[in-house]
Order: structure tokens, then C-alpha cells, then sequence
């Protein structure tokens, strides 16, 4: 079930941040295409969407500034979808050669609503573990709007050990809190860090095909790169 109070507080931090950080993002955008951390998802990117034998559509959730849509190949169609006005207004001029058809929309993962199986691909970097958690409802959200041979291409970041004792004691006591309480408590501390055996929990249900490999940021922080594929009989099924 959707935590909405929680979902609008998390858009409304993003979109604080954005407003004030969107011109700095896309100055960035050309140097950061040259970097390895933007090669490896770029790669990922453009063989998830070459693989089909036809012109695909292609929805990225919290596009930002369009950073990834040059990675794209054979898609005719991309929906990008983010909270921030300020990061969609770059994503007009995004870094690159961009000759596809774009829509771009202010919404959010859990707010914007498609027609079921209205995308070949949905792709989501930098988005989920940070700005919000990894979750069934998510991944199902997610599952429905994609075709029956579509893939989801998402990064998530794995658990740190770097905690300060304030955030260790708010990450243990935070399964057992409830309602605003713990709402306050997941937004005050922006992180909703996962590993890959819950990775594999939440997608598997899902999908027929999932892949996670990682890479180490120069920092130390360790993303996940996720690709799950090949809806399973009955998504459709599944309650949210």
C-alpha cells in the first residue's frame, strides 16, 4: 500500500533541492559523460534498449535534466517524469544528440499514472535509495505499466558503515515506528540504502530475469545496477 504523506514529502524535498541545484546539474552533465560511473549506466542503458527487434518507447522516472537520454537506442518515444520544474526546463536542451521524440512531465514514481503496458523500458538512475526507497510498490507500479517482454533498468545504493550514531539508532528503530512518526523519521534521514538479496526479493515475484551487478564510486559508495525483464504471468494480479 502506497504511503502517500510519506511520498509527498519525499517529492517536496526533491524539489527543494532541484530548484536550487538544476543549473548546476546541467553545466555538469557534459563533463559527467566522460566519467566512469555515467559510462557503465550509459552502456547498460543502450544495450537494454537495443536488444528489441522494434522501435520501443522508453519512460525514465526522474529524468532530471536528461542526462541519460543520448544513451538510448532504437527508441522512438521517451517520457521523462520529474518533481522539478527547475530540472525539466534543462532536460528541454539535454546533454548530447537527442533526435527522438521527448514528453516531459512534473510528477513523481508514485504519483504519475500511465496506461497499463504503454512502455518497452523503464529506466530510474539515482533515484531510488536516495530520494526514495526500493519497495513492492515501486516495483509494481513499475511491472504495470511495462510490456510483457520489457525491462527496468534502476540503480540503488548498498548499505554504508559510515553511520553517525544518531542515524545507526534512527535506521534501527525505524521498522518498528508507525505512521507520522516514522514518515518524519525516513524523510529526516534521506536514505533508503538496500542490498541485493532485497533486490532479487522485491523483483523476482516480478520478473523472470533479474541482474544486479555493482560498481565502487572513487568515495567508496557502492551502487547497484539492476536489470529486471520478462514480466511473470499474473503481475497483473498483484495488489498494490
Amino acid at each position: 500500500m502506497a504511503d502517500n504523506r510519506l511520498y509527498t514529502q519525499l517529492r517536496r524535498n526533491a524539489e527543494s533541492h532541484y530548484s536550487k541545484a538544476a543549473v548546476s546539474y546541467r553545466r555538469s552533465d557534459d563533463l559527467a559523460k566522460d566519467l566512469g560511473s555515467h559510462a557503465g549506466k550509459c552502456s547498460i542503458i543502450s544495450d537494454v534498449t537495443a536488444r528489441f527487434a522494434r522501435p520501443t518507447r522508453l519512460l525514465d522516472l526522474g529524468c532530471g535534466t536528461g542526462r541519460y537520454f543520448h544513451c538510448v537506442r532504437n527508441v522512438r518515444w521517451i517520457v521523462g517524469v520529474d518533481p522539478s520544474a527547475h530540472m525539466l526546463e534543462h532536460a528541454r536542451s539535454p546533454v548530447g544528440e537527442q533526435h527522438t521524440k521527448v514528453t516531459l512531465i512534473r510528477s513523481t514514481l508514485h504519483e504519475v499514472t500511465f496506461v497499463p503496458k504503454s512502455f518497452d523500458v523503464v529506466i530510474c538512475v539515482g533515484v531510488l535509495s536516495h530520494w526514495c526507497g526500493v519497495d513492492g510498490y515501486v516495483m509494481k507500479r513499475v511491472a504495470e505499466v511495462l510490456r510483457d517482454d520489457g525491462c527496468f533498468f534502476f540503480t540503488a545504493e548498498e548499505p554504508r558503515s559510515d553511520w553517525t550514531f544518531k542515524e545507526k539508532l534512527a535506521v534501527m528503530i525505524r521498522p518498528v515506528l508507525f505512521g507520522n512518526l516514522r514518515r518524519r523519521v525516513e524523510a529526516r534521514l534521506m536514505n533508503f540504502e538496500i542490498s541485493e538479496r532485497q533486490v532479487r526479493a522485491l523483483a523476482e515475484p516480478l520478473f523472470r530475469h533479474v541482474t544486479v551487478t555493482k560498481w565502487t564510486s572513487p568515495t567508496g559508495r557502492v551502487d547497484l545496477h539492476c536489470t529486471a525483464s520478462g514480466l511473470k504471468a499474473g503481475v497483473s494480479e498483484v495488489a498494490l
